[in-house]
């Protein structure tokens, strides 16, 4: 299972497993380890007692969001911390400790962040292993920088490759993430409800409303995050100079639970760029964290 779309690989040798019993009821585990046992070596297990509530954030990895890997390897890329005037950044948080049974928790920071930008939180729903740690800039907000130290570093591939018997695995180990709020407009902005609620197994319709800069006026393709599986996610496409769209979300085709579920949209937005002769530029643009209610 893919926490994060920006994430490679979890740092992480043992899976995560979650079983439910009765307080005061008796149950058993089996676990088997053939490859080590063959190998003469036995590692300890450990036997977690825990409740339900508990979000268990521990182990999470937190990296500057990317569009979904259009290939399993190749060059990894690394994200812009930048955070233009008026838009909206996001950081993944993947939370590989959590499992089906992990309950809703909040995402946020409490590091001094520049003037101007604001955390608008993320949300990880019950069973979602990864949340999406959104920051608004001001329209006015001056150049700046700010290092998010209370967030865990990211540890991941810089590339990924296909016989690990063959070539070599190269890994970045990262700090804590960083915002740059750049003093130029954001190319757009996009715009989602807070909430939007819908029925198990059915469809719903959600307004997306793109504030754009006045160069930008290229059609806005973007894809949701959050909900399972990216290359398998919804996608939007807001035309050429328009101003808003609709996302249909199929909560079958997702195979979404009961319950709140994160998630943002984001996608690239092109817009000339330069003083004497402007050229296109591609640029990543992102909406404000929303939830989906499935009842």
């Amino acid at each position: 299972m893919v926490p994060a779309p920006s994430v490679a690989r979890v740092p992480l040798l043992d899976p995560a497993y979650a079983f439910e019993a009765k307080a005061d009821g008796v149950f058993r585990i089996s676990i088997s380890d053939p490859l080590n046992a063959a190998n003469g070596r036995r590692h300890p297990y450990t036997l977690r007692v825990r409740s339900l509530d508990d979000p268990d954030t521990r182990a999470a990895i937190a990296m500057h969001a990317l569009p979904p890997r259009a290939a399993a390897t190749g060059p990894h890329v690394i994200a812009p911390a930048n955070l233009w005037r008026g838009g909206i950044s996001v950081i993944e948080v993947a939370l590989p400790l959590r499992t089906a049974l992990s309950g809703p928790v909040e995402i946020t920071t409490r590091a001094p962040l520049p003037a101007g930008v604001t955390v608008l939180g993320g949300f990880a729903g019950k069973g979602q292993r990864m949340a999406c740690l959104a920051f608004q800039a001001a329209g006015d907000a001056p150049p700046g920088h700010a290092i998010l130290t209370d967030l865990p570093p990211a540890l991941h591939l810089t590339r990924t490759v296909a016989d690990t018997n063959r070539e070599f695995l190269f890994t970045r180990l990262g700090g804590p993430p960083v915002l740059a709020v750049v003093d130029q407009p954001a190319p757009a902005r996009l715009e989602l409800p807070a909430i939007t609620e819908v029925k198990a197994g059915e469809k719903v319709e959600i307004i997306v409303k793109a504030h754009r800069a006045e160069a930008c006026t290229e059609a806005l393709v973007l894809k949701v995050i959050g909900l399972g599986d990216p290359a398998k996610a919804p996608a939007v496409t807001i035309p050429a100079k328009a101003a808003e769209a609709r996302l249909v979300v199929d909560a079958k085709a997702l195979a979404l639970a009961p319950g709140e579920h994160g998630f943002i949209l984001q996608g690239p937005a092109v817009m000339p760029v330069g003083k004497n002769a402007p050229k296109p530029a591609s640029f990543l643009v992102h909406s404000n964290p929303a939830r989906l209610r499935v009842k």
